[in-house]
């Protein structure tokens, strides 16, 4: 990104230049203030002089700032804009997966997720998410077998080990799950609702 920044600044007014290089790193940094933060993405994404690869990273930073406050409509207008400027940006389809999932709109999620592998196949949040949405689905077998690729991808993914064992338990597989969350454990997982299943599980063994 620095690399595509400086080549955008140099074609530029110096005034104008420096005032985007404000505003770019505003944008990006998570320690400034939201609301000026919102702004300085926004300034970046009116300007139509500026590159589109700019104006995308600008549209990603605003989404998941909505994002992170529960504005769903207009993260996925931001993340839609993106993916509409940028076909190839993996991240805005990933980004407006997530959104698609929180909102339980499981189907639209996944075809998200599927443009997102399609993209980038070696991003093991990938396959992690859209086996939850998966499994939310009640489609267990396609669930297990994204927590598995994502596995193969990060082998310390501890959330994909998580995720497998309550798919496992679902099954009756209990033994397998235990193993799946004795990892996640192993790999510094440390919530209590997974200690709280992997207890639920022992329990069903006897």
């Amino acid at each position: 990104m620095r690399a595509a920044l400086l080549a955008i600044l140099s074609n530029l007014a110096p005034a104008h230049a420096e005032n985007i290089g404000q505003n770019l790193a505003r944008c990006q940094d998570q320690a400034v203030p939201s609301k000026q933060r919102h702004a300085a993405c926004s300034s970046l994404i009116d300007d139509k002089t500026l590159d589109v690869g700019a104006r995308v990273e600008a549209l990603l930073n605003r989404g998941m700032m909505h994002e992170s406050t529960g504005e769903s409509t207009e993260a996925l207008a931001d993340y839609t804009t993106a993916a509409d400027l940028d076909p190839d940006n993996e991240l805005a389809f990933f980004n407006r997966g997530n959104v698609y999932e929180g909102l339980g709109q499981f189907e639209e999620a996944i075809r998200n997720y599927d443009r997102a592998i399609e993209l980038n196949a070696d991003d093991a949040d990938f396959f992690n998410n859209r086996g939850r949405a998966w499994e939310s689905l009640g489609k267990i077998e396609q669930a297990m077998a994204d927590f598995g690729a994502a596995i193969g991808i990060d082998p310390k993914h501890g959330s994909a080990y998580v995720n497998r064992a309550l798919s496992l338990a679902d099954t009756g597989e209990h033994v397998s799950a235990i193993k799946d969350f004795d990892k996640a454990i192993a790999l510094g997982v440390d919530d209590p609702e997974v200690w709280a299943a992997r207890g639920g599980v022992n329990e069903a063994l006897g």
